[in-house]
């Protein structure tokens, strides 16, 4: 009966199956544990996010701020009232609420500097213009606790969530 079997020199096929797959599990067993060692990834492993830049400035980007809001910082709103303007920004000038506050809209855009936006006084000649101030619901706030760069921009973390926002 052994020649009824296919034999590969004097060794009958099945039992090079055998080696063969012990073989292969030692060579796999020995992969895993040196991808262990060497810190290589599995195939299964899910693959962690690549940061760009500082470490510190994409945490910040990575979820808008929940802070409360205070006096002399900017918020960033999204009002029905001006949903023409994107992004519509304003520095907090008066807290008249816990649910209200009075803003002073800013006029520019993501890559250009931000300067305090006016309006015309009703009944006044001459072009006289007033500050534009509005008192607004806390609510249309999104991003709120941040300041302009010095020369008026705005940080690279609030461009980050404009465009994460409006996406």
């Amino acid at each position: 009966m052994f020649f009824l079997q296919r034999t590969v020199g004097w060794m009958p096929v099945h039992i090079l199956d055998l080696l063969m797959q012990k073989r292969r599990q030692e060579d796999t067993a020995a992969s895993d544990d040196l991808s262990d060692l060497l810190g290589i990834a599995k195939i299964d492993d899910p693959i962690p996010p690549v940061i760009i830049g500082n470490k510190k400035a994409a945490a910040a980007s990575a979820a808008p701020a929940k802070e409360t809001i205070k006096e002399g910082f900017f918020v960033l709103l999204d009002w029905a009232k001006y949903a023409d303007e994107w992004p519509q920004l304003a520095k907090v000038i008066n807290i008249v609420s816990p649910a209200e506050v009075e803003i002073h809209w800013y006029k520019g855009a993501k890559t250009t500097a931000w300067t305090p936006a006016s309006r015309r006084m009703k009944g006044c000649k001459g072009g006289k213009t007033e500050p534009f101030v509005e008192t607004v619901n806390t609510n249309v706030i999104w991003f709120r606790g941040f300041s302009l760069t010095p020369s008026g921009h705005l940080p690279k973390h609030i461009k980050d969530q404009v465009d994460v926002y409006f996406d």
